[in-house]
């Protein structure tokens, strides 16, 4: 393997502005191309058309859509259905792993929260309580 850097061969450096000059032969080599006034003059009516759109918006407040409101959904899932995806999702491998796994995290995050000084000591069904009293 070869330690030493390579030796580039670098383009030549841009100039960051074009001189008047060269832009001017640019435009005068453009302009002799075939069809260019053509397209020139399509583009610039095709401007003037978008800016006058533009303009004659300006004035408008813009519609607002409204959009297609998705199908209502139930609001309970039935016990034969919730069955069936508890089913489910027993069959899947791994299922009972995780589910203890998630057991005990919950377990853990009650336990921490039941024992975190801000709460009384049955702060977690005092919230709970509250809630019911609100509605």
């Amino acid at each position: 393997m070869n330690d030493r850097p390579e030796q580039w061969d670098w383009p030549e450096p841009v100039q960051e502005m074009m001189s008047d000059e060269d832009f001017a032969m640019i435009v005068q080599e453009m302009a002799r191309e075939p069809g260019y006034h053509e397209a020139r003059a399509r583009r610039i009516a095709a401007f003037e058309k978008l800016r006058q759109e533009i303009l004659s918006r300006k004035s408008q407040p813009p519609e607002i859509e409204q959009p297609e409101l998705p199908e209502p959904v139930q609001e309970m899932m039935s016990d034969e259905d919730f069955a069936m995806i508890v089913q489910e999702m027993v069959r899947t491998p791994g299922y009972e792993e995780g589910r203890a796994r998630r057991l005990a995290a919950i377990t853990e995050l009650h336990e921490y929260l039941r024992n975190y000084q801000v709460f009384p000591a049955d702060g977690l069904n005092f919230m709970r309580d509250d809630e019911d009293n609100e509605k």
